[in-house]
């Protein structure tokens, strides 16, 4: 299991605003198999008044399953979605949903 969080405060001296955002992560990973491993990952963040870009806050998630097809080859598959909603100057909402398969090659 992973964790991670972060938190920015940024100062922008041209116009004496302040920006800061908060983030955190966590990942899991398990080996079912010796060729066969699953991951599960969510995020979240949180925008404070920023001059920039405004007041906002996200968060998704991901699972996918690995399977090693050889040593060189793995076949993935999941699903992923993401919410973000900005609070301000105006509001406004986005999401998606993913679903996804791949075959990647390592060199």
């Amino acid at each position: 299991c992973d964790l991670d969080a972060s938190w920015n405060d940024r100062y922008f001296r041209a116009t004496g605003d302040r920006d800061r955002v908060a983030v955190a992560n966590a990942s899991y990973y398990r080996r079912i198999r010796p060729d066969l491993t699953a991951q599960i990952r969510v995020s979240y963040g949180q925008t404070f008044a920023s001059p920039i870009y405004g007041a906002s806050s996200s968060y998704g998630g991901e699972i996918n399953l690995a399977y090693d097809l050889n040593s060189q080859m793995v076949a993935k598959a999941g699903y992923a979605m993401a919410q973000q909603r900005r609070t301000s100057p105006s509001r406004e909402s986005l999401s998606e949903n993913v679903l996804f398969a791949s075959i990647e090659s390592r060199f």
